[in-house]
């Protein structure tokens, strides 16, 4: 059986976001269709090599950015302003996620070393904390989880592990059929991965090791589309996974059954074709709205509606940004390509 979220009553809800309001920080985001397709760019930094990934620190505050020129970029959301840049030449780096610390993300490097598979880099210093050794091959995905100290990991070896912040070896491994891609959800009560071409499982976090409690053979849109990426929805009622055509589908996070198929817009066949293979969604905050670029520009579709883009801004670059992330405390998003765009609602 599902296990049951550990989530807040009412009561707790309304107190912490009173309290959010009186520690000067700005209240749940909460958008409308109006509102959501006057976003604006606020500012656009130039990048020299394309950008591959983007987090935002727990409070919303800082932006970290990193890119084929294998740099870590940190920003100011208030100011849109960037902090500190480190490199990391040696074995650059291709994924960038914060640990519960403004100032420490984990980084994976775009030239493998076992030694190395993933990097705690203390930003405030330039100074790498801990090197998480085990995987054979690149790192693909690590999500932190997010009420401890812990995080998983999927790499091109075809394995997820599962480690522990304060020591370097891994907890626990898991062997998979395929490149993993993985997440967990709000609570951190369940995990998604899908591990193999089309099948995706569901496990309980505190006993994953006896196998899913749910797991289902999707479909896809061809039978030539793989899928590059998998969410939860905010709400944790549902999936959604991205697929190399640039298409995301929906699923029931209770049965995985199907349940809305987003398309961009799309010009010529020969456009299609040339599409490429990741393009990395997100929800926002309030679950109301996906965003996504593609080979065209970038998309926002109404979640509950699914079909074609609600908007779509054109971008002076093609391919459109590869990487989008809502800001989950703040009403604002950046989308990340040739260049770092910060995208605020209309005043």
């Amino acid at each position: 059986a599902r296990p049951t979220p550990r989530t807040p009553n009412t009561e707790q809800t309304r107190t912490r976001e009173e309290g959010m309001e009186q520690q000067g920080q700005p209240p749940p985001v909460t958008l409308d269709s109006k509102s959501v397709v006057g976003f604006e760019r606020a500012k656009t930094y130039n990048w020299e090599k394309p950008i591959s990934s983007l987090d935002f620190s727990d409070d919303g505050s800082h932006l970290v950015a990193t890119g084929l020129d294998d740099s870590v970029r940190l920003y100011s959301v208030d100011t849109a302003e960037c902090k500190r840049i480190s490199y990391c030449k040696r074995l650059g780096v291709s994924l960038v996620r914060f640990t519960h610390h403004a100032r420490t993300v984990l980084c994976a490097p775009r030239r493998a070393d076992s030694r190395e598979s993933i990097r705690c880099l203390a930003l405030h210093d330039n100074r790498y904390v801990r090197f998480f050794p085990g995987h054979s091959q690149e790192v693909t995905q690590i999500d932190v989880h997010p009420t401890n100290d812990t995080f998983m990991s999927g790499a091109n070896d075809r394995t997820i592990r599962f480690w522990d912040m304060r020591v370097e070896k891994p907890t626990a491994c898991m062997h998979t059929k395929k490149s993993p891609l993985i997440s967990y959800d709000r609570t951190g009560t369940i995990f998604g991965a899908l591990t193999r071409h089309s099948t995706i499982s569901l496990f309980d976090c505190r006993k994953y090791q006896k196998g899913p409690f749910s797991t289902k053979e999707l479909a896809r849109d061809t039978n030539s589309a793989t899928f590059t990426s998998l969410n939860f929805f905010p709400d944790e009622e549902s999936i959604y996974l991205s697929l190399s055509t640039g298409n995301i589908i929906s699923y029931d996070a209770y049965d995985l059954t199907k349940l809305k198929l987003f398309e961009p817009e799309r010009g010529t066949a020969s456009q299609k074709r040339r599409i490429p293979a990741r393009f990395m969604p997100s929800i926002s905050p309030d679950n109301k709205y996906i965003l996504s670029g593609s080979q065209g520009g970038l998309h926002v579709w109404d979640a509950g509606q699914g079909g074609t883009p609600s908007k779509t801004w054109l971008t002076e670059h093609s391919p459109g940004p590869r990487v989008v992330r809502w800001n989950h405390v703040r009403c604002m998003f950046v989308s990340g390509g040739n260049t770092l765009d910060f995208w605020l609602p209309p005043q």
